[in-house]
């Protein structure tokens, strides 16, 4: 690929196939059409290559190791604008915009000729355009950063761990990747497929591969660990986002669940409503180990929301918490405790709507589309 622009002049006259090398690759890296009094200084380092005896293929590294260490390359820089109120990019900068936006790379030749012929900022032009760069596969990169970012399950795995001898021999490393890839193949089928957003509260599908899909009872089990698949399933409680293991894993301790975080993760995360901070004397669930082993979570939560000052958050946060109780802290899903004590996933929201599990939540959310 690199030397494609100087095919069969290799060896016939290895100094015009330099200049070619090194125009289309400062081309590419500098994401705009490139002076000749800009190629010259970079020639001139192949020059000294060659004087040295080195062959084509070693000399032409210099020349490329200096466009990829310029400011041009690795920098993104717009022209300054003295005017006042909004005014347009350059076709050239908006390139540069679009491919690292929607590919978290360089833009290709399509959009550096589109950019040179001043034809990219056109409406229909630039729609076109977006519309090829999110079907490409280089979209995949926008979806993961964005999902990853915007959910929080980049830490999965990562700074968020759970206690990994109290889940073996389920927890492997193997699947937390999963788990966390899971979010970003997921972004990028409702990207391509064009879905509505609220398919992240509730739909019909769940995008798996082989491992997954057994971690998390789902059948048919797709064939291959490495490649996802949109597996198509009614009346479940997997598909949306309340139904992943890296979000059940994001909201939960190291060694067990937490309706709390996760019951303010998707107010938060999903719905956008801040929650404040607990006031600093509010104390813990902790509790002593007897305490602990004689109530469920449930209960001692709703001991906490006697004090008024607690209850005002928490009576928005504990239902929603604890409709997902059914997913354990790595995603699987159980009907009992450790302690064999049956899971009660039902709950009332402060509007009165009332609901018996994450299903019955997800429909109730699911009315709300605005």
């Amino acid at each position: 690929r690199l030397f494609a622009p100087a095919q069969g002049l290799i060896a016939e006259d290895d100094r015009r196939a330099a200049e070619l090398v090194v125009g289309e690759f400062a081309r590419r890296a500098w994401r705009r059409e490139v002076k000749k009094n800009e190629i010259i200084p970079l020639i001139e380092l192949y020059d000294r290559g060659t004087d040295r005896g080195e062959s084509f293929r070693q000399a032409i590294k210099l020349p490329l190791k200096a466009i990829l260490v310029s400011p041009k390359f690795l920098f993104v820089s717009e022209k300054g604008h003295d005017g006042t109120g909004i005014h347009r990019v350059s076709d050239v900068e908006l390139a540069s915009r679009l491919s690292l936006f929607l590919w978290h790379s360089l833009p290709d030749d399509e959009l550096l000729d589109l950019a040179a012929q001043q034809q990219l900022h056109r409406a229909d032009v630039l729609e076109k355009q977006v519309r090829r760069m999110l079907s490409d596969r280089r979209s995949y990169r926008f979806a993961k950063a964005f999902a990853g970012q915007w959910l929080g399950t980049v830490a999965v795995g990562r700074t968020k761990i759970p206690d990994t001898d109290h889940f073996k021999p389920v927890y492997t490393t193997e699947l937390v990747t999963d788990l966390r890839r899971q979010v970003s193949e997921t972004m990028h089928r409702m990207i391509q497929d064009n879905l509505p957003v609220t398919d992240w509260i509730d739909c019909d599908y769940v995008v798996v591969n082989r491992r997954l899909a057994k971690h998390y009872g789902i059948e048919p089990v797709p064939p291959s660990d490495y490649d996802f698949e949109v597996i198509s399933l009614s009346n479940s409680p997997r598909p949306g986002v309340l139904g992943l293991g890296a979000v059940h894993m994001l909201t939960s301790y190291s060694k067990r669940t937490s309706p709390v975080l996760r019951g303010g993760w998707v107010l938060e995360t999903i719905f956008g409503n801040r929650l404040p901070a607990p006031p600093p004397d509010v104390g813990d669930l902790s509790g002593g180990e007897k305490e602990v082993k004689q109530k469920t979570v449930r209960e001692r939560l709703e001991k906490h929301r006697e004090n008024q000052t607690c209850a005002a958050c928490h009576d928005l946060i504990d239902p929603i918490g604890f409709a997902l109780e059914n997913f354990d802290a790595i995603g699987g899903w159980r009907e009992n405790y450790r302690d064999r004590a049956a899971i009660d996933a039902s709950g009332e929201l402060p509007t009165g709507e009332s609901f018996q599990d994450v299903q019955g939540l997800k429909e109730i959310l699911a009315g709300q589309p605005e």
